[in-house]
């Protein structure tokens, strides 16, 4: 047991996402004075944990050190984890039966392995911009079922293409052209 332990059920006990506290709040936590190079050597409140036992303290209750100011005898203690994480846990559904690992297209698992090259690589100034340059819209022959860029080429399409086909469902009724929201119609100039 360390001298240190009443800092850790403290800290998890709060769960905040910042914690500030003065030097002197630390010492009621512990109920004893801290080390005198905790007042004045920054590097003592590093975030290391073979640096000091107390250290070891705060790491246990998933906190770090931040904003440490020596010469205000302040500090705040921030858990080691951004809050956003898990804020879209239940969110997404995968169907049954998808695999998430696996390929979404055919060419895709030769691309990675080098054997099959995608289409045709988009290009701006002579460099590849590996796929996310902006394309000339294709021309359509007579038949309107096969489109041909002004190369003859069949257009490049990314292989992630149509990764997500058939795993979002829009509900009758659902115009997904209308504003989300009444505010965006004048932005849009919908308004009149």
């Amino acid at each position: 047991m360390s001298k240190y332990d009443p800092l850790t059920t403290f800290l998890k006990s709060k769960g905040d996402w910042e914690i500030r506290m003065s030097f002197t709040d630390i010492e009621r936590v512990v109920g004893q004075k801290l080390p005198e190079k905790s007042k004045s050597v920054r590097a003592w409140w590093s975030n290391n944990p073979s640096n000091n036992v107390m250290t070891k303290a705060w790491l246990a209750a998933g906190y770090k050190t931040a904003k440490v100011d020596v010469m205000g005898q302040a500090l705040s203690f921030v858990k080691d984890v951004h809050p956003a994480f898990g804020s879209m846990k239940g969110t997404t559904l995968v169907a049954p039966g998808v695999d998430l690992t696996a390929p979404s297209y055919e060419t895709w698992a030769g691309a990675l392995d080098g054997s099959v090259v995608v289409g045709e690589t988009p290009q701006r100034d002579g460099r590849n911009t590996g796929g996310f340059a902006e394309m000339q819209q294709s021309d359509i022959t007579e038949d309107e079922s096969v489109p041909v860029g002004s190369s003859g080429k069949k257009p490049y399409r990314h292989p992630a293409f149509g990764a997500l086909k058939g795993m979002i469902t829009i509900l009758p009724g659902v115009d997904i052209t209308k504003p989300a929201y009444e505010d965006w119609k004048a932005l849009y100039g919908e308004d009149k």
